[in-house]
């Protein structure tokens, strides 16, 4: 027998002995290593779901005008930061295991602090059921921030008409530049309200950078009939309105008697603050204009048909006049409360008019040249380009000035047509703004079409400068979401 078996096969037991208590250590290391790499995840997870809670807080906390204003006292904030922290928590599915973060503000930061139960799964093999697992987060808190320049280009589109949109625009627009005027930064911002065309106050006439087309009056002589008598009823009818199909009633009559009679008037083409695009090429740049082709062109609010040689006259409807960068406030809330929606929509020239008013260069000199600021751009709009530039040889002869802005006809907007040099333009604008320097921020609002949600996407400077609100409040919300974000530097500290 060899000695091997001879050792095994001792009665007394020692080997059995002495192989229970390895097995037995081998079991407990095992769970030892299996509870420790348990709690390392765990505590990883606790700490990133702890974290961005805090972030939360902190950014849904600080839109609250009250704190803004210092009128809160420290146990209600404390408070309202734990609320908003929990709350944060809940919406990603995460529990504390009945644990109770402590909330507290120190050097310019908020602290989440808990101790989180962390049950053992082998507690039996190592003597013990539970323990804690302590975490801690900080973010710093807003301070007012350095100031910046903001540019918010809005979408004043005849279809922010429908279900209560343009209200929507100013209570989210007005809270913004409350939020910014209360956060104490000094910060200026400039409006660019946008449909086709943009419009500049009529103070602006004789800038050496704006060309203005030649006024006139155009006498006219006509036969106006009158209808009376007949049946009369009213007919619902559907049109097309800035991309979106409009059910609306009109009266239609039969039998009725016609008489004539000879009348006469005079149309007066005049500038009234409508901007048109410079010729193809110039309209993405940002200058020069010191010649008559180079120079921003200005729009006559008509052109009769006599001139344009076409079947009717040529009307131009442009949105409320933009305002260059101020810290007046209260004017800019008054400009917002007096907006109103036109025509069909161009986002190139938005964008356009916002990188203008940001740059330090003519036609505008209200950015800061000393001390330069971050420039900042919110662009909104409820829809696609409905669009596009008419140009050519014939269009301008048509029209006595560079290329107008055609609408897609009803037909086209029914039929999908997608506005390539619109979109197409858009996009290249978007690019050189953000290469400029400049943080872009984007807002689809209500927004069906996928290609517009992408184009819009794609042009904001990172998936967080995006929004896609889908409601009236969602899009007061947002504004209330991005004022925030530009208070100060949120960001983790621990």
């Amino acid at each position: 027998m060899s000695k091997f078996k001879q050792f095994i096969s001792y009665e007394d037991g020692n080997f059995a002995i002495m192989f229970a208590c390895a097995g037995g250590l081998l079991a407990t290391g095992m769970a030892v290593a299996i509870e420790v790499a348990g709690m390392t995840s765990m505590r990883q997870d606790i700490q990133t779901n702890f974290d961005m809670a805090a972030l939360s807080a902190v950014v849904q906390v600080s839109t609250d005008k009250s704190l803004l204003n210092g009128e809160r006292d420290e146990n209600s904030l404390n408070q309202d930061y734990k609320d908003a922290f929990i709350g944060a928590l809940d919406a990603n599915g995460f529990d504390l295991g009945g644990a109770s973060p402590n909330m507290s503000i120190k050097g310019g930061a908020l602290i989440a602090e808990a101790s989180v139960p962390y049950e053992f799964r082998f507690g039996g093999v190592i003597n013990k059921k539970s323990t804690s697992i302590d975490v801690l987060s900080k973010v710093s808190l807003p301070e007012g921030g350095a100031p910046v320049e903001i540019a918010l280009v809005l979408d004043n589109t005849d279809s922010m008409n429908i279900d209560g949109k343009l209200g929507a625009l100013q209570t989210g627009a007005t809270n913004f530049i409350s939020a910014v005027e209360e956060s104490g930064s000094g910060s200026k911002i400039a409006l660019v309200p946008f449909a086709r065309y943009v419009k500049i106050d009529d103070d602006f006439r004789g800038a050496p950078w704006l060309e203005i087309p030649e006024e006139f009056d155009t006498p006219r002589t006509w036969t106006q009939a009158t209808h009376t008598g007949g049946t009369c009823e009213d007919v619902e009818k559907t049109r097309w309105r800035d991309g979106f199909e409009e059910t609306y009633t009109t009266t239609e009559c039969t039998g009725q008697t016609t008489t004539y009679e000879e009348q006469h008037t005079t149309t007066e083409s005049r500038w009234t603050g409508c901007i048109g695009i410079r010729a193809d090429g110039l309209h993405m740049e940002d200058g020069p204009y010191t010649t008559t082709a180079t120079k921003v062109q200005g729009l006559l609010n008509k052109q009769p048909r006599e001139k344009t040689g076409l079947a009717r006259d040529v009307g131009v409807s442009c949105p409320q006049a933009l305002t260059p960068l101020t810290d007046d406030y209260s004017a800019l809330r008054g400009k917002i409360s007096s907006l109103y929606a036109v025509d069909t929509t161009y986002i190139p020239m938005g964008l356009n008019w916002g990188r203008r008013i940001l740059s330090p260069e003519d036609p505008f000199a209200e950015t800061d040249t000393v001390e330069p600021k971050k420039k900042i751009m919110v662009l909104m709009t409820d829809g696609a380009n409905t669009a596009r530039i008419n140009k050519g040889a014939m269009a301008e002869a048509n029209y006595n000035a560079p290329p107008y802005i055609y609408e897609f006809t009803n037909m086209q907007q029914e039929a999908g047509k997608v506005p390539e040099q619109a979109n197409g333009d858009t996009l290249a604008l978007c690019e050189t703004i953000k290469a400029e320097g400049t943080e872009l921020y984007t807002i689809a609002f209500q927004v069906s079409d996928s290609l517009t949600l992408e184009l819009l996407e794609n042009c904001a400077s990172s998936g967080r400068h995006y929004y896609n609100s889908n409601s009236n409040e969602e899009l007061v919300e947002t504004f209330a979401s991005i004022a925030s974000g530009l208070g100060g530097d949120i960001r983790i500290m621990q």
